[in-house]
């Protein structure tokens, strides 16, 4: 039976009749992937925002395709059906690239197109047998269905692997995701860092592969102008400044944690947003981890030099000054010194 929406209109119903509406409205939560009560008067109608596809760092000749193919596969305009009956319906999407490229960001812009809510699941949450990872798979697309959800499975590199005659367990997992794209009706989307292990099969089967590249400079300052419009404070960067930090070899994640915390920064202090600030944010971000690792592994190399060779050599030119050490006990010192340097460096 077809589902009938029925408008409400403000002043339908009596004050009485107010009373036994239910304070609450059950629903899945998938920011938090759990079911819920949630209060009604917290429920706003939901604003998509198709326009920041023009965040997406991609072609523009990609983007309008991108947009076009979605708002088809959205609106069931693209009625195209394979020879079999409820085959070949979906839309299926694979992204490759290294980490904070815009992977995630192109799942949550086709959710936003499509104007539907974005479904988003590990490789890890679905198990690691053929028996669990079909049980978790045809619970989360049925709830995407149910849902009319864009679902973006991320990492699916153990789904999508090549089959061998050595991993007969792995063979059956990428046996039993292959069943499921050939009869999914959503739109599918698949997040891998191994493009080259991708078995046969699945490329008959994903209609769009979106290859991401490392962030090259001008793709880095589109993205911090992207972050730095976004925020409410008045951001005082000039342009020589925002090319200088451009430079730095920074994912879209980082840069966005970076901004994050300039923000959080001036909010406190009650400033706007400068390059000085942004330096601080540097200064105390995980980009900043690298560099700081490799000052301490300097500094333990010349600590375990000292010790390893300095320290010995001290305690032989002494006991040849004085001639008054043993060779036991030369041999005995020479290796605790060796010990405590081993130590020093490995631990």
């Amino acid at each position: 039976m077809p589902e009938i929406a029925i408008p409400i209109a403000r002043g339908m119903f009596t004050t009485e009749q107010k009373l036994l509406y239910s304070p609450v409205l059950y629903g899945f939560s998938f920011g938090d992937r759990i079911w819920g009560a949630f209060s009604v008067l917290r429920l706003k109608e939901v604003q998509w925002k198709p326009e920041i596809i023009k965040s997406l760092s991609i072609p523009p000749v990609n983007k309008d395709f991108l947009r076009s193919v979605v708002q088809a596969n959205a609106t069931k305009q693209d009625n195209f059906d394979d020879i079999v009956q409820d085959k070949g319906k979906s839309l299926i999407g694979l992204f490759t690239g290294p980490p904070g490229v815009g992977k995630t960001l192109t799942a949550g812009v086709m959710a936003e197109i499509a104007e539907r809510p974005l479904y988003m699941l590990s490789s890890d949450e679905l198990g690691d047998s053929a028996t669990t990872v079909q049980k978790a798979l045809d619970s989360a697309l049925d709830l995407g269905s149910r849902w009319n959800a864009v679902v973006l499975l991320d990492e699916a590199d153990v789904f999508l692997a090549k089959r061998d005659n050595q991993n007969l367990s792995r063979n059956a997992i990428t046996s039993v995701f292959l069943r499921k794209l050939e009869y999914y009706q959503g739109i599918l989307l698949l997040t891998t860092n191994r493009l080259a292990s991708i078995d046969e099969a699945f490329k008959s089967r994903i209609h769009i592969v979106l290859e991401y590249p490392h962030l090259d400079t001008a793709a880095r300052r589109e993205i911090c102008n992207t972050f730095f419009n976004r925020v409410p404070e008045t951001v005082e960067i000039n342009y020589g400044e925002r090319v200088r930090l451009s430079k730095l070899r920074l994912n879209g994640r980082q840069i966005k944690n970076i901004v994050k915390l300039a923000q959080g920064y001036a909010v406190e202090k009650k400033q706007d947003i400068t390059a000085d600030t942004v330096q601080r944010a540097l200064q105390f971000s995980g980009f900043a981890l690298g560099e700081i690792g490799g000052r301490h592994q300097v500094i333990r190399v010349a600590r375990s030099f000292l010790i390893l060779i300095a320290l010995p050599c001290l305690i032989y030119i002494i006991a040849w000054y004085f001639n008054s050490l043993s060779p036991i006990v030369l041999i005995s010192i020479t290796d605790w010194t060796m010990d405590l340097g081993y130590m020093r460096f490995w631990g």
